[in-house]
Order: structure tokens, then sequence, then C-alpha cells
């Protein structure tokens, strides 16, 4: 599981979660996972995601076990047709991203 994982990860700079510990991976479930990559071609582009603190990180005691950030979604830049694969917009930190691996 420790191999497999990683490689559904995204950069928590572009999921906005850089500051929720010293090392974070995301997982965004649903679109994010079965996203693949291509290195020219694209079809999805990020559509952001909400900020919704659920508990007060000054206060709550349970605040590392949550995210202020969710609902990440996606937006089709070009008609998918049904079985097609989604290719999402990456930036080129993707290619800098050490994966600890040689």
């Amino acid at each position: 599981a420790n191999e497999v994982l990683p490689e559904f990860g995204w950069d928590p700079y572009t999921t906005g979660g850089v500051h929720e510990a010293n090392d974070v991976l995301t997982f965004l479930p649903g679109v994010g996972m079965l996203s693949n990559f291509h290195p020219t071609l694209s079809n999805v582009m990020s559509g952001g995601l909400k900020e919704d603190p659920i508990f007060d990180r000054s206060k709550d005691v349970s605040t590392g076990a949550n995210t202020a950030y969710h609902n990440s979604t996606f937006i089709a830049t070009k008609q998918i047709e049904a079985g097609s694969e989604i290719f999402p917009s990456i930036d080129q930190g993707w290619f800098t991203v050490d994966s600890g691996q040689d």
C-alpha cells in the first residue's frame, strides 16, 4: 500500500493543503483519483476548491484531523466522450517533485 497510494496523490500546493502539516500528500477522491497523466494532453482544469473551516485552529484539538479545504472540482475544457480518459492540466511543478525513488 505504501508504494501504490503516492501514485494517486496530488501536490499540496495545488490543493491548498501545503500548511496542514510538515509532510502532506493530498488525495482527491472521485475525478482526482481517476485522472491520468500525459505531458501534452489535457481535457479538464481545476475548478478550484472551497475553504470552509469546521474547527477553530486556535482552540479545537480536532483541528489536525480535518482540513478546511474540500470540494475540489474539475471543469471539462473539451468534450469528453463516455469511456475516455481524463487528463488534468498539470503545471511544471509536477515535474519537480522528488518521489524519493531511484
